[in-house]
């Protein structure tokens, strides 16, 4: 290539690159591709009203902040200079509940989004009444901060006392609220008020305890094993005022020396604990300003145990899944107990860091005869304790009837955080006489959507899960349709607990399955109520935080049905005398005949035959006839029918027979013996 051409190709290429770098850079283009924008605006739900004071958040795709601002009198903020793309809003507001959704801008347009808030408590004209005094002279305290929240800690507003300490929360409608008040150089206190009837008035008084005195005094010690005066490293010290709130806390050194300092005269506790010891604490008496006092304490080690109370050894018990009852020691510093059944890990509940001790619990067993639980406690400072009980199992059958095919549809709906899991279950094939593969498709809406496939295997004599560790979605160890004791009753309530990954049962309460119940979410506990034969849920709802559905399923849940016989009565000799039952199921079993408590014999029946027994040639006297209908699911119903025979009763004609053939006799005889008197 020459020198010109050389030239012509460089000034060609140069105009291109420079065209592009135009395009790229144009200002004009810069202001186009970040000229969208996001109108938000807020209300209330219930009203309608625009929320003035809500914080709006923008963030990008997967969570990216981008900004964030507070809405104006009419409810509205805008979020501008936007491109292209996939946005999330976040929308908070004091004594409402969040919400959020995704918004995408396409084409430079703008989008505008609407929010309507619900309030975390039910507005009415009741009102609470908060003192607020000094704990150590009872003079009310003006100007303390008092903040009202809902039952399960949703701020609602937020006022300060007046000169007699009062504040007052008004508008509020039946419910439980939490009241917490504060004061600078006070320790803050807190209660429950609960409005039982909307318009009542509720007072609540609360005495806050002064602060401690500050100055230049100190308290030092070390922390001993009692019996061996070994020191304590780590031991968490404590100091607290003669009211018990706390002012500092101090870890003991390898020596198990601690230090206090900063306050002035007065008395004050000490207090000291370590996980696998006893706490202990005294008494400390500063007379002056200054002054350094020593305190040295001894910790009982804790000998760890834990216990089954029930069942007991020997016990029998029917069905595939055991209530176990059981206590433990030191709960603060437990960390996880393990339950195995015949030496076989079957779940583990972690318990440090979690809400309560839970003492009772579901734990599955797999067949008939001697079965051992054993249940494994560890704590943190690594000491084990155990305990076992063999019971004897009987009637471990399976607990519903599901064939390859079934399927069963749900949906949890988690209110407050704007997320819903959809389950779609299938269950394919058998993996063992009582082992049943399970293909579960599970769609989360959330921040960021998700679509998960996997398979689990269900023990369809307990709805047993073997749940590996490692996998995170798999929470629960029994598979929702399982959570009554075997025969459920009405009003048997199954309590599911996140926590300890294991059913849990929790008292009970009369309902039907028609009946739509608002309850607390308390302690993260879920509360699943089941109808009688269901062993499902059908609804299920707490306010502000979750709602569950079942949406489809074709497993067979249902009762038989069997129809209410009139009790009779027959003379004995009569014949043609038969019960007849009408009887239907989608799957027909087996039915029982019992006499008088007394099993008399057991065969197949199906939904197109009434099941007759003839009940002739009995002798006098009355006759229980009850009828046990089973289904394939192991589902049941019966009905009792009361047969009496009677004696023969003579008929009129025949009483005049009998009263007349023997007056007839005597009378012949009578004039037979006269005759023959006169003829001598």
């Amino acid at each position: 290539m020459n020198k010109s051409k050389k030239f012509l190709f460089g000034f060609i290429l140069s105009i291109l690159l420079l065209g592009i770098m135009a395009t790229m850079f144009s200002p004009s283009l810069l202001v186009k591709a970040q000229s969208a924008s996001i109108e938000v605006y807020v209300y209330d739900s219930l009203t309608s009203d625009p929320i003035e004071g809500a914080s709006v958040i923008l963030y990008e795709d997967f969570m990216m902040y981008i900004s964030e601002g507070i809405t104006d009198i009419d409810g509205f903020f805008e979020f501008t200079a936007l491109s292209d793309g996939d946005y999330y809003v976040e929308v908070y507001a004091d004594g409402y509940y969040y919400d959020s959704a995704p918004v995408s801008i396409i084409d430079d347009g703008d989008e505008i989004i609407e929010f309507y808030l619900d309030l975390v408590y039910t507005p009415g004209t009741g009102s609470i009444n908060v003192y607020i005094y000094d704990f150590a002279t009872s003079n009310p305290i003006e100007g303390a901060v008092v903040q009202l929240s809902n039952d399960v800690g949703y701020f609602i507003t937020e006022g300060l006392t007046d000169s007699d300490g009062l504040y007052s929360f008004i508008e509020l409608g039946a419910g439980t609220y939490y009241v917490e008040g504060s004061m600078l150089e006070y320790f803050s206190n807190s209660d429950y008020v609960t409005i039982v009837t909307d318009g009542d008035t509720e007072q609540l008084d609360l005495y806050l305890n002064p602060g401690y005195v500050v100055g230049t005094s100190e308290i030092e010690g070390y922390i001993y094993t009692f019996g061996t005066s070994d020191p304590i490293e780590g031991a968490w010290v404590r100091l607290l005022t003669e009211y018990d709130d706390q002012i500092d806390v101090y870890f003991t050194a390898s020596d198990g020396y601690y230090i206090f300092s900063g306050f002035g005269a007065d008395t004050y506790y000490v207090e000291a604990s370590m996980t696998g010891y006893e706490t202990e604490e005294d008494t400390v008496t500063i007379v002056t300003d200054g002054d350094t006092e020593q305190l040295d304490l001894y910790l009982d080690p804790i000998v760890h145990a834990i216990d089954i109370l029930s069942p007991s050894d020997s016990e029998t018990i029917e069905g595939g899944l055991v209530l176990v009852s059981c206590d433990a020691n030191d709960i603060l510093n437990l960390n996880y107990i393990e339950v195995n059944v015949n030496t076989v890990l079957i779940t583990t509940f972690i318990v440090d860091g979690g809400p309560p001790f839970q003492s009772e619990f579901f734990v599955p067993v797999f067949g008939n005869g001697t079965n051992t639980i054993e249940l494994e406690a560890y704590w943190l400072d690594m000491s084990t304790a155990s305990d076992s009980v063999d019971i004897n199992s009987i009637n471990v059958i399976p607990m519903v009837d599901l064939k390859e095919g079934d399927i069963l549809n749900y949906k949890y709906d988690i209110l407050t955080e704007a997320q819903e899991i959809d389950y779609n279950c299938t269950f394919t094939n058998w993996l063992s006489p009582f082992e049943m593969n399970t293909a579960v498709i599970m769609h989360i809406y959330d921040v960021v959507p998700m679509h998960l496939e996997y398979n689990i295997v269900i023990n369809v004599l307990n709805g047993y899960v073997s749940v590996d560790s490692t996998t995170q979605f798999l929470s629960k160890h029994f598979f929702p349709f399982i959570g009554l004791l075997p025969n459920p009753q009405v009003g048997d309530k199954t309590v599911m607990t996140e926590w300890f990954e294991i059913l849990a049962v929790n008292g009970s309460k009369s309902w039907s399955y028609t009946d739509i119940w608002t309850l607390q979410y308390m302690d993260t506990t879920t509360v699943i109520y089941s109808e009688q034969g269901s062993n499902i849920m059908y609804y299920f709802k707490v306010p502000g935080q979750m709602e569950v559905n079942l949406i489809e399923t074709t497993i067979d849940f249902r009762n038989p049905y069997v129809s209410d016989v009139a009790d009779f009565d027959y003379i004995i000799g009569e014949t043609g005398n038969i019960i007849s039952w009408d009887v239907t199921d989608t799957h027909p079993g087996t039915y029982t005949i019992y006499i008088d408590s007394v099993e008399d014999y057991t065969d197949t029946w199906n939904s197109d035959t009434p099941i007759e027994i003839t009940v002739d040639g009995l002798a006098e006297g009355t006759y229980v006839y009850l009828i046990v209908v089973t289904d394939l699911a192991g589902n049941t119903a019966q009905d009792a029918v009361t047969v009496t025979v009677n004696p023969v009763v003579p008929e009129f004609g025949s009483i005049h027979y009998f009263i007349f053939l023997p007056i007839l006799i005597l009378t012949t005889h009578f004039l037979v013996s006269k005759k023959k008197k006169n003829n001598k």
